[in-house]
């Protein structure tokens, strides 16, 4: 970064903040820390309020998220002010941060992209590493400015080698700018391709075929995929031309002794192996709570149903040390390893955890969670839930990431089961299609994996309920017979257990029989948040909506940052309005359309019960919605589908005839 600004701010990597003279003027106050990543990602233009509250603080009153952001920012001013200068203008519905006194990292990068300069910086890493967890929203929200800032520097460094390919540029220039491009995204191909390509004409036979054994490698680590045909007819070419040996992906083994070959991990599930805590010599209460960890964050992985989880006999040898991620994926063939440390500081117990890519060797997660020594006895639990929420959704969208980089041809059954998922829960229209058409090909690929036909009799039902059907009786079918399908592949999974639970309760009214199914997949995944929200959807529909909340929040609280949260509030508001509580019915909706504003069903909730609480104005905007989302949506259609017990549809079709949805 130039020095010129008074602060200098790295945004790319951890969140770093500097004073002109070098001092680190970064706030201590994690919410103080998203507050200034909020307002750096939009440097030179105002944010309102209410967004950042929204985002920091979502589990709170809007007047107490009001409060907290005035701290916030009055904090993050002290902080910055050894800088000299005034980085903060605080108005009255909107914050700024300056763009005359600061300078990102980012923006130096997006200069060079704009200029002629030979090299460019090199981004640290991904954008605002190590942020996660500061709130659900926050973390949906960073998500989408990582995708974001991906593709626009991808979008840069792939613009600058076609610039410098279509003037008169060096190979070494267009070789230099292709390693740029892969030290973003070692990915990539056609940046392979170059390379490879560029050392050929420059008559380096010999240094062209390594870099495709490189890319042959990299790709094989990251993506479980080989290089795609043009990329081996490079090679081909290259070996017809230059008579050079090709250099083996792998070096020989030493002599006498057999190269061992491990076997790969399943590619049907991600697999993680959690390794004994280690623990600071300071005290008792750290031993027994790092002695209770592995085997309570073992046992609620183990919970969740979709996750290949390594039993903790088979990890003890690693007691006592750190280990090499990349030789625990090796020794124990999994994809994940996931270690931590307690110690004792400050009259604290601090335990850190650390999720790993065994591949690579890189951090995918890391979290830390601090408590007293009085609470020992207590906190096994507390925490090794804490650890698993946060862990646990990382790493299917690690998963999906790589899953997207993949060509479309090299993808498994497990990849087009995430990325169908991916966009399942978009609830778009034409994305929900494409869902479907994964979730097939991924039952083609691979018959015997029950995963993908759980989601499918999912897809069926969500194609029901958002009255995008062609015709709801072969849906309602084709998810009965999907459901069935998974559980005779695996009959005690979590997942299609509670899927089948799901189809007897939306599809055919088996009430009885949806809670049996239900009940088992919480008793076989008691940390699975399916099996918890959809047996809170049955206890909605058949009128207890006290289990229907208590049910709902437990699945939040494993769960917080899953993908499908929005799904889980909408139940939690559902809950609340089957039990009369109208506020907090209404409360939950919102909070449900601030995650997903295409959930038809939660849309309705909304809608009926602000006119329970005398909002009408307010229920006939939603209910607007809800007609743009489903255009043929009619009352009387809806009331022979919905699965609520009569009573309680009665009074819910009134409601939405008094929001103005149309009969």
């Amino acid at each position: 970064m130039q020095a010129e600004a008074g602060l200098q701010i790295a945004l790319l990597g951890r969140l770093r903040v500097h004073g002109a003279s070098g001092q680190s003027l970064l706030p201590n106050a994690r919410k103080t820390q998203g507050l200034l990543a909020i307002l750096s990602l939009s440097i030179g233009r105002p944010v309102r309020r209410s967004r950042v509250a929204g985002l920091l603080w979502d589990r709170v009153t809007d007047e107490q998220a009001r409060n907290s952001l005035r701290q916030a920012v009055a904090e993050l001013v002290d902080v910055l002010a050894p800088s000299g200068h005034a980085a903060i203008e605080a108005g009255r519905e909107d914050i700024l941060l300056r763009a005359s006194c600061c300078r990102t990292d980012l923006s130096a990068i997006e200069a060079a992209m704009q200029g002629e300069a030979e090299e460019w910086p090199r981004p640290a890493g991904a954008l605002l590493e190590e942020m996660d967890g500061i709130s659900a929203s926050f973390d949906h929200w960073l998500a989408q400015e990582r995708s974001r800032i991906e593709n626009r520097l991808r979008d840069g460094f792939e613009a600058r080698i076609e610039r410098l390919c279509r003037t008169d540029a060096s190979a070494e220039r267009r070789i230099a700018a292709a390693k740029d491009l892969l030290a973003f995204d070692p990915t990539h191909e056609r940046a392979w391709r170059l390379i490879i390509a560029e050392l050929g004409r420059l008559g380096d036979m010999g240094q062209a075929l390594r870099e495709y054994a490189r890319c042959e490698q990299t790709l094989r680590r990251l993506l479980d995929a080989e290089p795609s045909a043009e990329t081996q007819a490079l090679r081909q070419r290259l070996k017809r031309a230059g008579a050079v040996p090709p250099v083996p992906a792998q070096p020989p083994p030493a002599s006498g002794t057999t190269a061992p070959v491990p076997e790969e991990p399943s590619e049907r599930q991600a697999s993680i192996a959690v390794l004994p805590f280690t623990v600071a010599p300071e005290g008792a209460e750290a031993s027994f709570l790092a002695s209770g960890l592995a085997e309570g964050i073992i046992q609620m992985l183990s919970g969740i149903g979709d996750l290949i989880v390594i039993s903790r006999g088979s990890t003890l040898a690693y007691a006592g040390r750190v280990a090499d991620p990349r030789v625990v994926g090796r020794e124990l063939r999994v994809r994940y390893a996931l270690q931590g440390h307690v110690s004792a500081i400050g009259g604290k117990l601090r335990v850190y955890a650390e999720l790993s890519e065994t591949a690579t060797g890189r951090v995918v997660r890391a979290h830390r969670h601090d408590a007293t020594p009085a609470e020992v006895f207590a906190l096994q639990d507390e925490v090794s839930a804490a650890i698993v929420a946060a862990i646990a959704p990382s790493v299917k969208a690690h998963d999906l990431a790589k899953a997207r980089r993949k060509p479309p041809n090299s993808l498994n059954a497990y990849d087009l089961l995430l990325s169908g998922l991916d966009l399942l829960y978009q609830l778009d229209r034409a994305p929900f299609e494409q869902a479907g058409e994964m979730l097939r090909r991924a039952i083609a690929l691979d018959p015997g994996f029950a995963a993908p036909y759980s989601h499918l009799a999912t897809w069926h039902n969500f194609r029901t309920a958002q009255g995008w059907t062609p015709a709801a009786a072969t849906d309602r079918e084709g998810a009965a017979q999907l459901s069935a399908q998974a559980l005779q592949l695996d009959h005690n999974d979590a997942v299609a257990l509670a899927i089948q639970g799901q189809v007897l309760s939306f599809t055919r009214r088996d009430y009885i029989g949806a809670r049996q199914f239900l009940d088992r997949a919480i008793m076989v995944g008691p940390s699975c948040p399916m099996a918890w929200v959809l047996s809170s959807a049955t206890h909605g529909w058949t009128g207890d909506g006290a289990t229907a909340v208590e049910h709902a929040e437990r699945a939040l609280r494993i769960s917080p940052f899953d993908p499908f949260a929005f799904f889980i509030e909408h139940m939690i508001s559902q809950g609340h309005y089957v039990a009369g509580d109208h506020e907090a019915a209404v409360e939950w909706g919102r909070r449900a359309v601030a995650r997903n504003a295409r959930l038809t069903s939660n849309l309705r909730t909304l809608a009926a019960a602000l006119v329970a609480t005398g909002r009408k104005e307010a229920a006939r905007a939603v209910a607007a919605r809800v007609m743009q989302i489903e255009p043929g949506f009619r009352l009387g259609h809806f009331a022979s589908r919905t699965p609520f017990e009569p009573g309680i549809r009665a009074i819910h079709v009134a409601r939405l005839r008094e929001a103005g949805l149309p009969e």
